[in-house]
């Protein structure tokens, strides 16, 4: 009778662990690019087709892409942060960097902009940074206007939280 508790107990404490551990852990996201919206009233200027986000405009457009932040109530860290990007545009790149900020946004850390390294498709890793607790996350990319009739746009980006 004495083992069989032992065993009980056991189990009882690894499946504890295990709960308070995958609690802990960081969620991995990935979200279509649809989800990003134009910065500054340039809606007009942004198309979704597919789940992508492209910028048909004579000018850039700052395209802002969301983070889901399901356990915003606690501090943290954003990690591998990457934005998949379709760039057409063969003289500027797409340039995309992140930002966390406190819940009423008085406070960001925003990440070093980092850039897309060639024509087409190609993912973009940006700096891991800490998050607030309560507070909000995003992705912001400037995308170049079309090229020989060629579109520049955001396909997707994922990141762990």
């Amino acid at each position: 009778m004495r083992s069989k508790n032992r065993i009980i107990i056991g189990v009882l404490a690894t499946a504890g662990l295990l709960a308070a551990t995958s609690a802990a852990a960081a969620e991995a996201f990935t979200l279509a690019g649809a989800f990003c919206n134009a910065n500054y009233g340039a809606e007009e200027g942004v198309y979704r087709q597919d789940g992508q986000a492209s910028v048909n405009f004579e000018h850039q457009i700052q395209l802002v892409c969301p983070l889901v932040r399901p356990n915003s109530d606690e501090s943290g860290d954003l990690s591998l942060v990457y934005v998949r990007v379709d760039d057409h545009h063969t003289s500027q790149a797409v340039e995309c960097r992140a930002a966390s900020c406190n819940s009423l946004g008085t406070d960001c850390s925003v990440a070093d902009t980092e850039a897309s390294a060639s024509v087409g498709m190609t993912s973009i890793h940006l700096d891991d940074m800490a998050t607030y607790t309560n507070g909000y996350a995003y992705i912001e990319c400037t995308v170049p206007p079309p090229q020989a009739s060629q579109v520049s746009g955001v396909i997707s980006y994922r990141y762990s939280d």
